[in-house]
């Protein structure tokens, strides 16, 4: 049997529950639609005032008014405009200069600092200059040193409109370092921004990575490194001729030698920032410029006139090469002819039914065209193959000495 008092705590249970719903509806029945709710930070202290009000407790505040204004960042988001009333100017602004003043030593400031003025409100200046204050206030911190050198590099673009100050940049980086492993990754990136200098040679880490997993030896080891002595041999082919280039444009008549390519004020002119690694010029023993011999220890050749059109090309790219005379690499023929003689072998041996069993047979089916200066077609294996006099000089190490 239900007696009228329970009835009456029932009815009381499900008044309450219901005015508690219809008092916490209420907020939110005449707001506006789409206004955030959000911290206001018009009324934060200036630095100075803020270090005195917290009273000797700097970091505890700096943390305290960091979780306080996590709305703000919410709003940001979306409205991507911090200005804030009166004389405070910008709210992010404000917001981290007390931040960094109260407690300079705590890291994810500068990283919040960071993302929502570079990346959200698209002030990428005032994100440097708060990243490149963390780098003085924590020198040996990786992560602040990481961000600033992509903010350089993404934002600015200074690898290819200032190289110099970009590589100053990452010496100090390198420099700040304290183990091996942290300054070895600067270096790479020091290294990887003198390649990518080098036209050419964007590709060159890739193969020599590749060269470090094959086996000595092995079909790998001998594709790879042909690989990257082509690209070498074209990279110095490509030097010479622009110094050649250079000083038919100074002197009004193209260079007789190589040798007067090697002029301090050509060189100069075109490595204003050092010689490449991997260049035609180097610096001997006595201090002056001498010329490198290509990466299978065969001399650069200088000839008259321009270079004639490669193989397949146009009448019209051929009559816009202008240079009085042309720079060759042996290294660049014989792996090309060597490469041609590959592709021979293969399709013979793939398609023919009875493939020639002699070099005047092969060559009769063939014609794979007289052979560069220095060698001489050769029938070994039951195979065409190449062969080359001994060069003059030793070729390059190419492993496992770095480049």
């Amino acid at each position: 049997m239900i007696r009228l008092g329970d009835v009456g705590w029932w009815a009381f249970a499900v008044a309450g529950f219901a005015g508690v719903a219809l008092w916490n509806g209420l907020n939110f029945v005449d707001a506006p639609v789409g206004v955030p709710r959000t911290k206001d930070l018009t009324f934060l202290p200036k630095p100075e005032v803020a270090e005195i009000l917290a009273c000797g407790q700097q970091a505890l505040a700096a943390k305290l008014r960091w979780i306080d204004s996590f709305d703000y960042f919410e709003l940001q988001i979306d409205l991507k405009n911090d200005q804030v009333a009166g004389e405070a100017g910008l709210g992010y602004t404000r917001l981290y200069d007390i931040l960094l003043g109260l407690d300079p030593l705590f890291r994810p400031y500068y990283d919040q600092a960071a993302l929502n003025l570079g990346a959200v409100e698209s002030r990428h200046f005032q994100a440097l200059g708060i990243l490149l204050r963390g780098t003085m206030v924590m020198p040996t911190d990786r992560s602040l040193w990481q961000q600033a050198a992509i903010e350089l590099y993404t934002t600015y673009d200074l690898e290819r409109r200032h190289p110099q100050q970009m590589s100053d940049f990452l010496e100090q980086w390198a420099s700040a370092m304290t183990t091996d492993r942290e300054r070895q990754s600067v270096l790479d990136w020091m290294a990887a921004m003198e390649r990518r200098q080098s036209l050419g040679l964007a590709e060159l880490p890739y193969w020599q990575e590749q060269l470090e997993r094959s086996q000595p030896g092995s079909q790998a080891d001998k594709f790879i490194t042909a690989t990257i002595q082509g690209m070498l041999a074209t990279f110095g082919r490509n030097e010479l001729q622009g110094l050649a280039d250079a000083y038919t444009a100074r002197h009004l008549v193209p260079p007789q030698t190589l040798r007067q390519l090697l002029d301090p004020d050509l060189i100069n002119a075109r490595y204003p920032h050092g010689l490449p690694p991997w260049g035609p010029v180097v610096i001997n023993a006595d201090h002056h410029f001498t010329l490198r011999s290509d990466p299978l220890g065969f001399p650069y050749e200088l000839l008259p006139g321009p270079a004639p059109a490669a193989p397949g090309a146009s009448a019209t790219a051929a009559s816009i090469v202008t240079s009085a005379c042309h720079v060759v690499s042996r290294t660049e023929a014989i792996l090309n002819y060597q490469r041609r003689a590959t592709s021979i072998n293969l399709r013979f041996i793939a398609l023919a039914n009875t493939p020639p069993t002699s070099l005047e047979a092969m060559l009769a089916a063939a014609n794979p065209g007289p052979p560069p200066t220095g060698t001489r077609w050769a029938w070994r294996d039951n195979q065409l193959v190449l062969d080359v006099d001994p060069a003059p000089t030793p070729a390059w190490a190419i492993r496992p000495a770095k480049l």
